[in-house]
């Protein structure tokens, strides 16, 4: 499930740059400072404003039904008085394998892909563009890449990441008894 999932957020972030013509594209970003943590992450200036499209990649029905259930996606929500809490993305998307779920299970405010068995995206629905959005956290997403870049840590641009300090240390030659350990 782990290789199907992560092949989902590669796809994802492909069709984010090419077919959405983001310029910064991001998968699976962590960062303390999140209220979420998107599967991919596209930013892109269009017709003088700025965007964010969000894909949440799913491989089975139930990954799919747990992700209603977050805070932000509840109907009891009056998101006009409550800033935050909207989630990222000005346009949000599911991307899944060719008919895992149905577009009538699909909230109308996200945008359903299909994978198609050649790897090629289908787009089955288009995203709507929303008004509430997660700002915060979009701007927390693109300064934790900055200090990523400024602590000298590789940009992979296949894997749409950077290298995790572990990584870096390895790389790096840093002895395992040098590393910085966690608190």
């Amino acid at each position: 499930m782990g290789d199907l999932h992560r092949e989902l957020v590669l796809t994802a972030c492909r069709w984010l740059a090419k077919t959405e013509k983001c310029t910064r594209v991001f998968a699976e970003v962590q960062s303390t400072k999140l209220n979420e943590f998107p599967d991919a992450i596209g930013y892109r200036y269009n017709y003088n404003h700025h965007e964010t499209v969000v894909v949440e990649a799913k491989v089975s029905v139930v990954d799919f039904k747990r992700d209603r259930s977050k805070f932000w996606k509840t109907e009891a929500l009056d998101r006009s008085q409550m800033s935050g809490v909207c989630g990222m993305g000005t346009r949000r998307y599911y991307i899944v394998p060719e008919g895992l779920i149905e577009l009538k299970e699909v909230p109308e405010d996200h945008g359903l892909l299909y994978v198609l068995p050649t790897g090629k995206v289908k787009r089955v629905r288009t995203a709507p563009y929303r008004e509430c959005r997660d700002v915060s956290s979009e701007i927390s997403i693109l300064c934790t890449m900055l200090q990523r870049q400024e602590l000298g840590l590789r940009w992979w641009p296949d894997k749409f990441r950077f290298e995790t300090r572990k990584e870096h240390e390895k790389r790096m030659g840093v002895p395992h008894s040098r590393r910085r350990k966690r608190r």
